[in-house]
C-alpha cells in the first residue's frame, strides 16, 4: 500500500514543482525511520501550520524504530500519526506519550526560512505571500485588514 502512496506522491510533487524529498522522507516512514528535518514544534507553531490550514496530500500512521541514520532510538518505539503537504514539501507528525498522557507534535521536511514578498506576479493586491529561501515553496494567504 505505502509503496503506491509513494507513487502517487512522487508524481503530485512533480506536478506542484516539489524537490526530490517527498520519495525520501515518506521511504524512510516505510523504513520506520525518523524523516528528514524531524524536529519537535510547539503548540504555537502547530496552530499557525498547514495542519489546521490545509488538506494534507497523504495521511498515515507509523511506528518508527530508527533514528534518520538507520540506529535504533532509545526506548521504545515512537508511534505517530502523519500528514504530509506536497505543496509546502512539509509534513507534521503527531506523537502519543501515552503514559504522560500527552501528545507532542513535530514537523519533517523543509524547515521553512519565510520571506515575505510584497510583490508577486503570479498574486494580486489582496493577498499576502512569503517564499521559503531553501525550498522555494510560496505560502499564500489573505491579507489582514
Amino acid at each position: 500500500m505505502l509503496a503506491r502512496v509513494l507513487d502517487y506522491v512522487e508524481l503530485d510533487a512533480e506536478m506542484m514543482g516539489a524537490g526530490t524529498v517527498v520519495p525520501e522522507i515518506l521511504a524512510a516512514l516505510e523504513d520506520q525511520r525518523l524523516p528528514l528535518g524531524w524536529r519537535e514544534i510547539t503548540e504555537k507553531q502547530l496552530a499557525q501550520s498547514e495542519f489546521f490550514h490545509m488538506e494534507p496530500s497523504v495521511q498515515g500512521h507509523a511506528q518508527l524504530w530508527k533514528d534518520q541514520d538507520g540506529n535504533p532510538l532509545d526506548g521504545q518505539a515512537i508511534t505517530i500519526s502523519w500528514y504530509w503537504w506536497s505543496c509546502g514539501e512539509t509534513g507534521i507528525a503527531l506523537v502519543s506519550d501515552f503514559h504522560a498522557g500527552r501528545v507532542l507534535a513535530y514537523e519533517f521536511g523543509c524547515d521553512h526560512q519565510m520571506e515575505h514578498i510584497t510583490s508577486h506576479p503570479r498574486y494580486g493586491s489582496q493577498i499576502s505571500a512569503d517564499q521559503c529561501r531553501v525550498c522555494g515553496c510560496v505560502s499564500v494567504r489573505p491579507e489582514s485588514r
